[in-house]
């Protein structure tokens, strides 16, 4: 990818951006548009075989600005570690969970 992930287009009414395959699985972005569409219209599809195109307009038809673009993306970041991090770590998480309330249950008993 070249120059900045993101770009404003038609006047201020839609933002594009672009995020790599490659970092960004398809459960991170649908997390992510999930937070923004009560107020925004948002669509994503291919651009090419390696990244994916996301479309956002405002539904009460107001300027997207660039914050929100950099807002977007950085969310999308947060969301992909996590997703990350519960894959390598998720089960001795769960572990350890288990084993602290492993007391507790006994406790009762």
């Amino acid at each position: 990818m070249t120059g900045l992930p993101f770009k404003i287009t038609d006047c201020g009414k839609h933002g594009l951006i672009t995020a790599e395959k490659e970092f960004f699985e398809r459960d991170c972005i649908l997390r992510v548009v999930s937070e923004y569409t009560h107020k925004y219209f948002i669509s994503f599809y291919p651009d090419s075989e390696y990244s994916i195109r996301i479309d956002i307009a405002a539904k009460d038809n107001s300027d997207i600005d660039e914050i929100l673009l950099k807002e977007f993306f950085n969310k999308c970041i947060d969301t992909q570690i996590k997703i990350d991090l519960q894959k390598e770590f998720g089960d001795l998480r769960q572990r350890i969970v288990d084993y602290a309330f492993l007391a507790v249950e006994r406790n009762r008993a």
